[in-house]
């Protein structure tokens, strides 16, 4: 074999920079795999060719010199020379495009400490856990770039927003502020005979939901997370009233047995209607619904505040209040011939020219449809929900009076 077998300061270099391009490969290959998938056939086949080439340089350089003398060969450092600038370049380019890698803090004033919320940002699609502290917590380094991020709770609706990372955009915060929760599902039986259903929030006058269970069937609505007062009645059984509280995101089952009214009952009245009230109408007893005209209600003695009401069309309804008084083991009727009056109206003032839906008291009693609808209603207190979507609903109060002709109006 012929050359030199002298070690010198460049041929250390070059085995040096052999080495450090060595490792570069194998860091870009294992550590980054996955910012290359798209490239990795081509990657493949472009590493097997240089390797057959560095081979067949190696061995056929070999057979004529010693190993010295091949790191002087020109096509070795030219190859040397050239995995050197190429991983230079990928360094380079790695740390601008890709370094530093930023913060994303994510706070939700409003749960508690401790709560478990799940996370999907990223490739990772499915969702990590995490748990708040202080109202917040902090996810994993992330690059820059455009993000979405899906934030998800027991109990709450999820929210999805979309983050916009710069290159000077080291920390983000991601507050949430308009979690609401997710609706409950309201499960009622009853027996041993229809029954109207009366289901209404406490604390919350208006139109409540009355359906009527059949034995053997289960009524199912869903409703917004909070305290329901449940009244069945049927003819000839006791009225019977529970509360419930539907849990956000749960199912909640309340089940009636009815008894029948005894053919005495001590220290009760009862109030029955004659054949001049139209079956069917709402019987409000101190502002609280009771039951409906043509079944009798069976009532502890004592004064109340009646109120008979009911649509007739879409303009006109009977309405009618007055005191009565119930007396132990007496039998009060209420045989009024009612009117159909004109009722007074609400008109609508939203915050911008969107279609909306107008429920009145509770979601699910749809009462218009439009910009700024006007729309009848009893008198006394109501709610009146706007809907633009399935996680946008707002709410606001509203007092309605007797005999009033212009629309009394409310303002979101």
């Amino acid at each position: 074999m012929n050359g030199s077998a002298t070690w010198t300061p460049r041929r250390s270099l070059t085995v040096l920079l052999i080495a450090l391009n060595f490792l570069a490969f194998v860091v870009w290959g294992v550590v980054f795999w996955n910012e290359f998938e798209r490239f990795r056939s081509v990657a493949g086949w472009l590493a097997g060719a240089v390797a057959a080439v560095l081979a067949w340089i190696g061995i056929e350089q070999s057979r004529k010199h010693e190993l010295g003398s091949v790191l002087d060969l020109p096509p070795t450092r030219l190859l040397v020379g050239a995995a050197t600038v190429l991983n230079l370049t990928g360094i380079v380019l790695f740390g601008l495009l890709r370094w530093p890698l930023h913060r994303i803090v994510v706070e939700a004033p409003t749960l508690a400490d401790g709560t478990q919320i799940t996370v999907a940002f990223g490739l990772d699609e499915s969702g990590r856990s995490f748990r708040l502290t202080s109202g917040r917590v902090e996810l994993p380094r992330v690059i820059r770039g455009v993000h979405t991020l899906r934030v998800e709770a027991a109990g709450l609706l999820p929210v999805e927003r979309t983050i916009e990372l710069g290159l000077l955009d080291f920390v983000e915060t991601l507050e949430l502020v308009d979690l609401a929760p997710a609706e409950g599902e309201l499960l009622v039986t009853a027996a041993p005979v229809d029954v109207q259903l009366v289901v209404q929030p406490i604390g919350e006058a208006g139109t409540p939901l009355r359906p009527r269970i059949v034995p053997g069937d289960t009524f199912r609505y869903p409703l917004p997370p909070g305290d329901y007062e449940l009244t069945v009645s049927a003819e000839g059984y006791q009225t019977a009233t529970d509360s419930a509280r539907v849990p956000a995101g749960g199912q909640l089952l309340v089940s009636f047995l009815l008894e029948p009214i005894p053919p005495e009952v001590p220290l009760r009245g009862r109030l029955s209607f004659g054949p001049r009230v139209p079956d069917g109408l709402e019987v409000l007893l101190d502002g609280r619904i009771r039951g409906v005209t043509g079944n009798d209600l069976v009532l502890p003695p004592g004064s109340y505040r009646l109120e008979i009401r009911g649509r007739v069309g879409e303009e006109l309804g009977y309405y009618l209040t007055t005191p009565i008084s119930i007396g132990a083991n007496r039998t009060v009727t209420v045989d009024t011939t009612l009117v159909p009056v004109r009722l007074p109206t609400i008109s609508v003032r939203p915050p911008d020219l969107r279609a909306a839906e107008y429920h009145l008291d509770a979601p699910g009693n749809l009462a218009a449809r439009g910009v700024a609808p006007t729309f009848p209603v009893f008198p006394g207190e109501h709610r009146v929900f706007r809907i633009l979507g399935p996680d946008t609903l707002v709410s606001a109060p509203v007092q309605v009076r007797s005999g009033q002709s212009a629309p009394t109006v409310v303002t979101f």
